[in-house]
């Protein structure tokens, strides 16, 4: 399934959103609305956020009640970029989500380690703030 800012795949109950362009509150309603009917066959989601360009103000909120939503699923979630702007963004949104099963990553391979770990955000931080981190 695609459309001009986002792609949305489900590959063995993992559900893959590759978002592009220019967020708006526009564009991530409608991201939401894709990924509402996927969530219920997903095991586990992937936003990719690479392609994106700029995420507006008014798309920030947006993104919190995706992340919601998602959370109220109970699913296991990671966003992939390797620009700290966009992670940033990730963060915030987790964070205000109230989410502790998700995580920002830079890579791929850091979000696949993330989904097959049962671990939560703060307590994988704590453990790499103490060293002791597996």
């Amino acid at each position: 399934m695609g459309s001009a800012n986002c792609q949305v795949k489900n590959t063995g109950g993992q559900l893959r959103v590759e978002l592009f362009g220019k967020l708006n509150a526009q564009s991530v309603r409608d991201v939401t609305g894709r990924v509402t009917g996927e969530l219920k066959d997903a095991t586990e989601i992937i936003f990719v956020t690479i392609g994106v360009t700029d995420c507006a103000e008014d798309a920030r909120p947006e993104l919190v009640k995706l992340q919601q939503l998602v959370a109220a699923q109970k699913k296991r979630s990671a966003w992939v970029d390797d620009r700290s702007q966009f992670r940033g963004i990730a963060l915030w949104v987790m964070h205000l989500a109230n989410d502790q099963a998700a995580k920002a990553t830079a890579t791929m391979e850091q979000a696949l380690k993330w989904l097959s770990s049962t671990e939560t955000r703060e307590s994988f931080a704590s453990q790499r703030a103490m060293g002791t981190s597996r």
